[in-house]
């Protein structure tokens, strides 16, 4: 997941956030409201999750090429690739249901014009290889020291039920202190563009109005 001015939020990995989590095991009031408690905690549970559901993510960020051009070879292969990862980010427990509930989340049109032209183009091979390349940032000095740092633009952030990290906003602020809005909702998951594509839009909308007035300001 890539860094912008808005989007549901990056892994925070400064030491002060980190701090704030471990800390937030022992007594989450000290870090989350109560009624998002459960989405950070217990960091068994999160550690669990992880480790269940993203084998993906390392085999694209460690062997893109050998993932990637596999899925290309079959559009079935391809199309089980990505429909795992796609309940698995829109609701875990949907996994239970024969159907993954993507019919209740989508518009399986988009969904199959998507993979269509994802396919159809072979594009499986980069979108795997994106993740190996975002994770070399932690392998440049230069790079990590920019990415540790914090950044004083203007940013926003909307946070869905089911996205696949939670950050309070006290741990926003270490990366970004100009948080300008953030808003946390009871429904919607990580592909927000195709689940809840007019709530993100309204978002984004609401966000820019209130960047230009910080920078007016």
């Amino acid at each position: 997941m890539t860094e912008t001015n808005h989007r549901s939020c990056k892994t925070n990995l400064r030491s002060r956030t980190i701090a704030k989590l471990v800390l937030g095991q022992l007594y989450p009031p000290a870090v989350v409201e109560a009624q998002y408690e459960d989405r950070l905690y217990p960091l068994t549970a999160r550690l669990e999750f992880y480790l269940e559901n993203f084998g993906y993510f390392h085999m694209q960020a460690s062997k893109p090429d050998n993932v990637g051009h596999g899925l290309d070879d079959s559009p079935v292969a391809h199309a089980s690739w990505l429909i795992q990862n796609l309940i698995m980010a829109t609701d875990v427990a949907g996994e239970r249901l024969i159907d993954g509930n993507l019919s209740a989340n989508y518009n399986m049109d988009d969904f199959y014009d998507s993979f269509t032209v994802h396919w159809a183009c072979r594009s499986m091979t980069t979108a795997a290889r994106s993740y190996a390349v975002a994770l070399a940032v932690h392998q440049d000095p230069l790079s990590m020291s920019i990415f540790m740092t914090p950044t004083p633009v203007p940013f926003a952030a909307i946070k869905f039920r089911h996205e696949l990290v939670y950050q309070p906003d006290d741990f926003l602020r270490d990366k970004y202190p100009n948080l300008v809005q953030s808003n946390t909702l009871d429904f919607g998951g990580h592909f927000a563009g195709y689940q809840e594509p007019a709530v993100l839009a309204d978002s984004i909308r609401t966000s820019v109005a209130k960047m230009e007035q910080f920078h007016r300001n």
